[in-house]
């Protein structure tokens, strides 16, 4: 259980009314135009249901599959409030000021904090005037982030919660004007077995209390007691989910393996390399743990080196995972061995099958994360 219960939000009375398949999302005529600009003109299925409680001031809880466009049920109403109100006035500062922003996403990770951001500027971009935002998360330095922080103009920060507990502590943000909290994959934030969850806490605990923010919680995933433990902690939230099929032309296919399973995994590696569908494509096998995906990438690297094998895990450097990462979209590389790094917060869009490799019986991928990479991979591009 988390450390502390926040206090009851009081809401004026509001009517809430499910969009319309083609109304503009509920937003205001200029955002409308920014989602436009970006190739996007319909709510889906999930943003239709979950956007009119968002835009109304409610705590919510929108749990839907990966893809279904959970992104946009807390950045649309968070940049509706930031463009609805102009950056307040902050008088005769020194030069060096901590950022006191208005809105706060939290992320899991930094390669799901670089997604969010991403279409933050590409909706910001359309506006007339574009709220400043920033990203603070591990695997960058330090300094440069500080030095931003302390032009005390953000008012968006998407952040992992490790990084923003250091710049915190350095008293280079403050918390206490935040208005709209946000947490993407609320269930690695809130509910995981690591120190993510403490982390997470401790951030928690820094905003204001008398008048606290609106919260917004997407997950993909969502277990009874894990959801027990957001609403111990938000006991206002609202749900909104959907279930529905994103990619009715998944085609799954299961080899249940009881021994020698490194053996079989090279055996399908090669039957799908010769496989003139499958071949057309790429591949990431999932691997439940760093150390079983470097022993994976390491086995493919002797045993069959042509089938170009990368790897990509939380524990490699920065720079190793984005040169991973771009060799992998460049087709460098055609297969890559990863955690369920990869599964939360990265597209993509050429992966012809997935492979989630089980090589101990101890060591098994959740069925949960294996929910998150098979959907993650064959994602609409919107």
């Amino acid at each position: 259980m988390l450390g502390r219960r926040l206090h009851p939000r009081v809401h004026s009375c509001l009517t809430v009314r499910r969009l319309s398949s083609g109304s503009t999302f509920g937003v205001g005529p200029t955002l409308a135009r920014a989602l436009r600009k970006i190739g996007i003109s319909k709510p889906s299925a999930v943003q239709r249901e979950a956007l009119p409680l968002a835009l109304a001031g409610h705590d919510m809880l929108c749990c839907a599959q990966t893809g279904s466009g959970k992104t946009l049920t807390f950045l649309l109403p968070i940049l509706q409030r930031l463009y609805e109100r102009p950056p307040r006035e902050c008088g005769a500062f020194p030069d060096s000021r901590p950022s006191e922003p208005e809105a706060l996403v939290l992320a899991p990770t930094r390669e799901l904090a670089a997604q969010i951001i991403r279409v933050v500027r590409a909706l910001a971009s359309g506006l007339p005037q574009s709220p400043v935002t920033l990203r603070i998360s591990g695997g960058e330095k330090f300094t440069p982030q500080k030095r931003a922080l302390l032009q005390g103009d953000a008012r968006l920060l998407v952040a992992t919660p490790e990084r923003l507990l250091y710049h915190l502590q350095n008293r280079s943000v403050r918390l206490e004007r935040v208005r709209i909290l946000a947490l993407d994959e609320a269930d690695a934030l809130l509910c995981a077995a690591d120190g993510t969850k403490r982390e997470t806490d401790q951030v928690l605990h820094a905003l204001p209390s008398r008048k606290r923010p609106q919260v917004l919680l997407a997950a993909a995933t969502m277990s009874e007691a894990h959801e027990e433990v957001m609403r111990t902690f938000f006991p206002d939230l609202q749900r909104v989910s959907h279930s529905g099929v994103l990619v009715p032309t998944l085609e799954k296919r299961f080899h249940l393996v009881q021994g020698h399973k490194e053996d079989e995994l090279l055996r399908l590696l090669e039957a799908a390399a010769a496989d003139e569908w499958l071949a057309g494509g790429a591949a990431i096998i999932f691997c439940a743990g760093p150390a079983r995906a470097d022993r994976i990438h390491a086995l493919i690297q002797a045993s069959a080196p042509w089938l170009l094998a990368g790897v990509l895990h939380g524990e490699r450097l920065p720079e190793e995972k984005s040169e991973a990462l771009r060799a992998f979209h460049e087709d460098e590389t055609r297969l890559l061995v990863s955690t369920d790094v990869a599964a939360r917060g990265l597209d993509f869009t050429e992966v012809g099958f997935p492979l989630a490799s089980r090589h101990t019986i101890s060591a098994v991928l959740t069925p949960e994360t294996c929910a998150h990479a098979l959907l993650q991979i064959v994602r609409h591009p919107t």
